[in-house]
């Protein structure tokens, strides 16, 4: 009985906080549409002010100024000889913007429906006049409501639980490059998405050694799961000191995973070269890869650059990143004892071994078991991707 109390009472605060929302819902609703009313006003005393200030030609002047100022209220008299009896031009707004706006505000019963609007507004067929008197009832009623409800007080805690919840971690991807830098950090963020956190130091005209410098504090902060590209070697007059520089940057960034881009084209050097070169130091270290851009072939102009390149580092990312993931697996499985691993092949397996005994008609126990001891060793393990 205890428990089918709790629930009707948490039924009837859920329905009660149904009713609050619709009211301030509808609520919201009206003050929408006072507002798209007041705006409509000020759009037309705007327009008017325009079409007063705009002057007419001598030949359309009389006739301009019977088509605004005439108005069909206007009563003439017989004896007068078509003369109006107000000869006095009707302005086209005499009231202020205060008046304006106290008519749209406090007008107590008006149609909803005929608000002039942009948009059409979607609203119940069945209510289509409003006034403000009911509309303070229903503020009234909600402030009396008790907001104490168990259930009530439930939600609230959760939500705050789940605004002061953890930080979640984030990647980094450190970018350092001379004139190739040029709006690759929002594509390749674009691209990568809120997993990473892209960080670009470019400087233009500048030779690799300067290229390098900022990423050299930057080392220190990065771990195994990290990326420095690396994007420069056009404007280096001297190979030898192009390479020097970065077999001493490479052997200091021992912890991030570093992708070297090639190099696109040289003002002082043969490129075809100094690629060689850079890809022969990059595989004499175990977490460098050099990014093969085909740049021989095809490099696309300053437009669609970043978008080449970004393509083509984040296919390099994902690549490193399934390699990671996949050496995690493999020492995760040597980790495990033989015993282990050997119960979790056969129960991951009975599934194909029951098919292949009714397949082969297999009546016998004993035949069952010992298809299921032999079958295992041969048969792969689980996909390292559910693990």
């Amino acid at each position: 009985m205890k428990k089918i109390k709790s629930l009707t009472n948490d039924l009837l605060s859920a329905n009660q906080e149904i009713e609050n929302l619709n009211s301030e819902n509808f609520r919201l609703k009206v003050d929408l549409d006072k507002s798209l009313k007041i705006i409509d006003s000020y759009k037309r005393i705007i327009t008017s002010d325009r079409k007063s200030m705009t002057p007419t030609p001598r030949g359309k002047r009389k006739y301009s100024q019977n088509k605004i100022f005439e108005s069909p209220a206007q009563i003439t008299n017989p004896g007068t000889d078509g003369q109006s009896i107000n000869n006095s031009p009707i302005p086209i707004t005499n009231r202020s913007l205060d008046e304006l706006e106290q008519n749209a505000i406090n007008n107590d019963n008006f149609n909803i429906m005929t608000i002039p609007s942009e948009k059409p507004i979607n609203l119940p067929a069945c209510c289509t006049t409003f006034s403000n008197k009911i509309l303070q009832k229903d503020i009234q009623q909600k402030k009396e409501i008790n907001c104490d409800t168990p259930l009530l007080y439930a939600s609230k805690e959760q939500i705050n639980s789940h605004e002061k919840g953890n930080k979640v971690w984030k990647r980094k991807i450190v970018i350092v490059a001379d004139e190739q830098g040029y709006k690759i950090r929002e594509t390749l963020q674009n691209f990568v998405g809120c997993e990473f956190i892209v960080t670009c130091y470019s400087k233009y005209g500048a030779p690799l050694k300067e290229v390098l410098a900022p990423a050299e504090s930057e080392l220190s902060k990065l771990n195994s799961n990290d990326f420095v590209i690396i994007l420069g070697g056009i404007n280096d007059k001297n190979p030898r000191e192009l390479l020097f520089f970065l077999r001493q940057f490479l052997n200091n960034a021992s912890k991030p995973n570093i992708l070297v881009s090639e190099v696109p084209r040289s003002k002082y050097l043969n490129e075809r070269k100094l690629n060689y070169e850079i890809k022969f130091i990059c595989s004499e270290f175990k977490y460098v890869n050099f990014i093969e851009m085909n740049y021989s072939v095809m490099i696309p102009r300053r437009k669609y650059f970043p978008l080449y390149t970004s393509q083509l580092l984040l296919q390099e990312i994902l690549r490193v990143d399934y390699k990671l993931k996949y050496e995690i697996y493999c020492k995760s499985l040597k980790d495990i004892p033989e015993h282990k691993q050997t119960f979790t092949e056969n129960s991951t397996q009975t599934d194909m071994f029951v098919d292949l005994v009714k397949c082969n008609n297999f009546s016998d126990s004993s035949t069952q078991t010992d298809m299921a001891i032999e079958t295992p060793s041969q048969i792969n393990s689980t996909n390292f991707f559910l693990v």
